[in-house]
C-alpha cells in the first residue's frame, strides 16, 4: 500500500512522509496489527523512502501472538515469532488464510492481515490523519483503489469485500478469508 498527503497542504515531502509514518505507526498500535515501513531497494533494505519523494509505502502484518501458557513453544519465522500447543496453530487476530487443496483440513493460515483488519487499520490512520490518501493494490480487476479521505474510504471499501482472492476451482471472497468473529 502507498500512503501520500496532499502536496498543497503538505508542500515539504520529508514532512509530510513523517507525519505519515507517526500516524500509521498510531494506528497499528491502536489495531493491534505490525506495520513494516520498510521496503526493498537494489540497494538493500532501507527505512522508508528517500525524503525527495512523496509518500510511504507499507505493509501489514498480524501480530504475534501473546500467550503466557507454559504448554505452549515457540518457533520463529523470518517476521514473526508463532506460537503452537500439541502441533497446532493458535491463530493470530486479523490472520488471513486461503484454501489448500494440499492440506487435509482444506485452508492454512498465511502472514497477513484480512480484510476486517485492513478496514479497522484504516479507520484508525483516516481518524489520526482525515487527509490521508492511500492507494491499496487490491482492486476491481486488478486495478488499484485509491481512498481519499474517511469518507471516500466508507463508500469505497465495503465494495473489496467481494473480490475473489481464490482460484476460479475454489473461490474465496476476501470478507471470508479469515476466522474474526466480527465478521
Amino acid at each position: 500500500m502507498l500512503a501520500t498527503l496532499p502536496a498543497r497542504l503538505y508542500p515539504e515531502p520529508a514532512l509530510a512522509n513523517n507525519l505519515i509514518l507517526l500516524a500509521l505507526q498510531k494506528a497499528a498500535v491502536d489495531t493491534g496489527v505490525v506495520l513494516d515501513a520498510t521496503h526493498w531497494s537494489r540497494s538493500g533494505r532501507s527505512l522508508n523512502v528517500p525524503s525527495s519523494s512523496r509518500g510511504l509505502r507499507f505493509h501489514l502484518y498480524p501480530s504475534p501472538n501473546t500467550h503466557t501458557d507454559p504448554n505452549y513453544s515457540t518457533y520463529f519465522t523470518p517476521r514473526h515469532a508463532r506460537r503452537v500447543k500439541k502441533g497446532r496453530k493458535i491463530l493470530r487476530p486479523y490472520e488471513r488464510i486461503v484454501l489448500s487443496s494440499y492440506t487435509k483440513i482444506g485452508e492454512r493460515t498465511v502472514n497477513a492481515v484480512c480484510w476486517h483488519g485492513h478496514r479497522d487499520f484504516l479507520r484508525a490512520a483516516f481518524t489520526i490523519l482525515p487527509d490521508l490518501r492511500i492507494k491499496s493494490t487490491l482492486g476491481w480487476g486488478g486495478k488499484r483503489v485509491t481512498y481519499r479521505g474517511p469518507a471516500d474510504f466508507e463508500a469505497k471499501h465495503p465494495d473489496t469485500a467481494t473480490i475473489n482472492i481464490g482460484s476460479t476451482y475454489q473461490p474465496l471472497l476476501y470478507a471470508d478469508a479469515c476466522h474474526c468473529e466480527a465478521k
